[in-house]
């Protein structure tokens, strides 16, 4: 018997009323929910929570790590491309739709965000922040505490420094994007694993 997905012991699977798709070649263990550990969390403290009414798509390996939050409401759809990778006590909240490249690697304490929540209308009842898609490369870093809100879009080979903002579009491959709001900081950069 193929178990292509693997959920540790301390994930709490609060919501399981979505759909999950697996695009592609089925292998056993490819999906790993609430494993591994980062030095400066506490194991025994640290529970991952799977909350989708939503439809989540894996097309290939993934690894949500330990403390993970992955959020996904009805109607919405979170698609993880081959070798995605979270390491530990990060969020995905997806309202509307949210897909990450090859390759991809969030760190520690990131927030990925395509809505407000909160609806926020002008006078005439017209809604000003309505959710919106984000879109990241292939071969996308993104370092600890940065939060990446909706709207946004990343090309492929960039890294996002650690604490970084972004909520607009910055599609150019190969750079180093930093600070609040996230800007180019560097171009013509690579990095490995």
């Amino acid at each position: 018997m193929r178990l292509p997905i693997i959920v540790a012991g301390n994930v709490w699977l609060k919501n399981l009323g979505g759909q999950i798709r697996i695009d592609g070649a089925v292998s056993t263990a490819m999906i790993k929910i609430g494993f591994g550990e980062v030095s400066i969390f506490e194991v025994a403290k640290s529970r991952s929570i799977w909350d989708v009414s939503g439809t989540v798509v894996f097309k290939g390996c993934a690894r949500i790590g330990r403390g993970s939050k992955i959020i996904v409401w009805h109607d919405a759809k979170l698609i993880f491309n081959d070798k995605f990778c979270i390491s530990a006590e990060s969020s995905i909240v997806c309202k509307k739709a949210i897909t990450f490249g090859v390759d991809d690697l969030v760190s520690w304490g990131v927030l990925v965000m395509d809505t407000d929540f909160h609806k926020i209308k002008d006078m005439r009842g017209n809604r000003l922040n309505p959710d919106g898609e984000i879109i990241i490369g292939n071969h996308v870093w993104i370092c600890c505490r940065c939060t990446i809100l909706k709207n946004s879009a990343i090309g492929n080979n960039a890294v996002i420094g650690s604490g970084s903002i972004i909520s607009k579009p910055i599609m150019e491959d190969n750079v180093l994007i930093a600070g609040h709001p996230a800007k180019i900081m560097r171009r013509d950069i690579a990095w490995e694993h």
